[in-house]
């Protein structure tokens, strides 16, 4: 949508000016006034990767740490719950995603950070092999007439 169509979509009242924030989509977002990402709060191991994969990426050390933070959540997910207040549990769950123009990066900064995931989840898959091979030939056997 070009500057022009927007205009005339802002002037037939297209978009209530109550409803949405004061926003140009034309111009870069000032991100001059935002805090950095909270690196101190991660353990060491975390800290250390997020910023070596940020200075070797030569990207924001908030991507990568994002991307970090997902893959610990992932690791923890199923395995406990929070109880906010009695008789309310919920299941530990994070959603997260790196916004950025196309070609920043992004992709790279995913692929470093869930690299160990990766390799952890082939290296399950290798020794599980056998007893899902097992299972299968289990399930045949008494599937048949």
């Amino acid at each position: 949508m070009d500057r022009e169509s927007f205009e005339k979509l802002m002037e037939a009242g297209a978009f209530a000016e109550e409803t949405f924030a004061p926003f140009d989509p034309f111009l870069p977002a000032n991100t001059s006034s935002l805090p950095p990402f909270p690196m101190e709060c991660f353990p060491s191991f975390l800290r250390d990767m997020a910023q070596a994969a940020a200075e070797n990426l030569q990207v924001d050390p908030g991507m990568t740490a994002a991307a970090g933070l997902s893959v610990m959540a992932l690791c923890v997910q199923g395995k406990f719950n929070i109880n906010p207040k009695p008789g309310w549990v919920e299941p530990l769950n994070l959603y997260a995603a790196v916004v950025a123009r196309p070609s920043e990066r992004k992709t790279p900064a995913l692929s470093v950070m869930t690299r160990p995931l990766h390799a952890y989840e082939q290296e399950e898959n290798r020794r599980r092999a056998p007893l899902v091979a097992d299972y299968q030939m289990r399930r045949k056997v008494l599937k048949k007439p």
